[in-house]
C-alpha cells in the first residue's frame, strides 16, 4: 500500500505521456501493485512529443537539455528509484542499450539509485502483447518499493593462480593470430570461463 512507499519513486519517458489511455495504462498497472499513483513524479526528456512520435525529430538541443535536467535530477538527492520507459531512458539513467534485453531487470548504474526500465508506451500501443512485460517490470518495481533486493556477493575462485594463467597466455596465447572465450553459467552465475 502507500505506507509501503518510502523511497522516492520517479518515471522517466521519452515524451509526456498523453492524457487518456496511456496514462490510465501505467496508473491502473502501478495501483495493481499497490503504487497509488499520486505518489510518484513524472519527467520525461522532451516537453511534448515531436512530429511523428520519433525522439530523434526533435531539435537536438531540446534533447541535450532534457538529458542533462534528468541526469542532474538523479545525481543529486533525486529519486531513488526509476521506471526507465524505453531504449532512450534506459541509456540515459543506466548507460546501458537494449531495453529488449535488460527489459524488467533491477539494475542499480550508481549507489542509491535502482532503475528498472521496460518498453516505451509508444512500442506498447503498437504492440499490445507487451503490457504483460510493463506489468512484470512494475511488480519488480512494487517490490524494490517495499524492500529493496540486495546485489550478490560473487566469489572467485582462480584456478590456476592469475600470475600463473597470465605466463600461459602470454606464452601459448599471445602469438596466436585468433583466441577464443568460452563463458558457462549456471544460476545466473559465470561459473567457468576457458
Amino acid at each position: 500500500g502507500e505506507e509501503s512507499l518510502q523511497r522516492a519513486l520517479l518515471i522517466v519517458s521519452d515524451w509526456p505521456l498523453r492524457e487518456g489511455w496511456e496514462t490510465d495504462f501505467i496508473q491502473r498497472t502501478l495501483l495493481k501493485e499497490g503504487i497509488n499513483a499520486s505518489k510518484i513524479s513524472y519527467d520525461s526528456i522532451l516537453s511534448e512529443r515531436p512530429y511523428g512520435g520519433l525522439l530523434y525529430k526533435a531539435a537536438a538541443g531540446e534533447v541535450e537539455s532534457g538529458r542533462a535536467r534528468i541526469t542532474t535530477a538523479l545525481s543529486t538527492a533525486g529519486p531513488s528509484l526509476v521506471l526507465a520507459m524505453g531504449e532512450a531512458c534506459l541509456e540515459l539513467t543506466t548507460g546501458r542499450k537494449g531495453i529488449d534485453k535488460w527489459q524488467a531487470s533491477v539494475l542499480r548504474p550508481q549507489p542509491n539509485l535502482t532503475v528498472v526500465p521496460t518498453f516505451s508506451i509508444e512500442r506498447v500501443a503498437q504492440d499490445l502483447s507487451l503490457q504483460m512485460w510493463v506489468a512484470l517490470a512494475c511488480r519488480k518495481l512494487a517490490a524494490e518499493l517495499k524492500s529493496p533486493s540486495q546485489e550478490p556477493k560473487y566469489d572467485f575462485l582462480l584456478n590456476p593462480p592469475l600470475e600463473e594463467a597470465l605466463a600461459f597466455l602470454r606464452e601459448q596465447v599471445l602469438p596466436s593470430p585468433v583466441v577464443s572465450v568460452d563463458i558457462e553459467t549456471g544460476r545466473g552465475q559465470i561459473n567457468t570461463v576457458g
